[in-house]
Formats: C-alpha cells, structure tokens, sequence
C-alpha cells in the first residue's frame, strides 16, 4: 500500500478517455500492422512504443534485426493511421558497425518523423540469460567491429545535442 501512495489506480476503461494518464504498450517492428493498432486503441492504449533501434539497414541486418528502416518508418505510420497521437521509439548505439555519423543519420531519421519521444539506450554486451547471445559472441570474436570508447561517448553526447535541439529530453 505505501508503495502506490501518490498514485492514482484506475481500470483501462477509466484511463482510455483521459490525456493525463497513458496507456502504453511496446511492440517490434515486425509485428506492427493498422488492424492491430486500432485494436489496441479500441481496447484502451493511447501510446505505443517501438523497439526501432536503428534506422540503418546494414546494423538492422547484422545484429539479426527482423526489420528494415523502411519497415520501421511503415510502422510508424500504421500507428499514426490508427490514430495514436503519442509514439515513441527506441534506439540503441554501439552497434557493430556503427559509426557517429551512422548514429546522427538514425537520429535525425527519428526527429524527421515526427515521433513524441525517443529513448536512446547504449547496447551492453552481456551474456542473454544462459546462452551468450548473437551480440556477446560477435564481441567476443570480432570486438574490432564495434565502436571504441571514445565513439560510445561520443554517441552519447551526440544524442543528448540532438535531442535538445529538437526538443527532446533525457
């Protein structure tokens, strides 16, 4: 009890028609179709987000991405056919193969499209549960394919200058 002191509980139903209170759901890319956002919508979710995570085909395909940029930016606009009037997206940097400049195309690919919010996340390579996972043994046979150091923090700041230009916040 104490811990939901402060907050507001309210069903689905309450929530839906209210603009102080969002309903989010995540989704992937792939999976994004105009029939299935306006079920969501019609059940009671106001804001969807989208685990994008680059809008470079070559990084998409190379770290086993089910999506292209082109299907990410389809995405996008079925959500908005649907009639979602808040959209955020994730993005994630260091990347194998990622360079600044590949980084500042996808995040002002972001901004271009009008998105509410974005999320940038810095990729961690750590083992996926009890298997290694796909990035972890590219990393561990291949680590001169991922940015140095010095990029990732460049990234970063890169990001947050964007971000504060356009209007976004941390």
């Amino acid at each position: 009890q104490a811990a939901m002191e402060g907050y507001e509980v309210v069903t689905m139903e309450q929530a839906a028609p209210r603009a102080d209170i969002f309903v989010t759901a995540t989704g992937n890319v792939d999976v994004i179709t105009i029939e299935h956002m306006r079920a969501m919508k019609d059940g009671g979710v106001n804001r969807i987000s989208l685990g994008v995570q680059s809008f470079d085909d070559g990084i998409l395909k190379s770290t086993g991405r089910l999506h292209s940029s082109r299907d990410a930016r389809d995405a996008i606009q079925a959500i908005r056919t649907a009639g979602f009037a808040s959209v955020s997206i994730d993005l994630i940097y260091r990347y194998p193969g990622s360079t600044l400049k590949k980084w500042e195309e996808t995040l002002m690919t972001a901004a271009a499209l009008g998105v509410d919010a974005y999320q940038l996340y810095r990729l961690r390579i750590v083992p996926h549960g009890a298997k290694p996972g796909a990035i972890k043994k590219m990393y561990d046979t291949s680590p001169e394919l991922f940015p140095p150091l010095e990029a990732i923090y460049l990234m970063k700041e890169l990001g947050l200058l964007i971000s504060a230009r356009d209007g976004y916040r941390e």
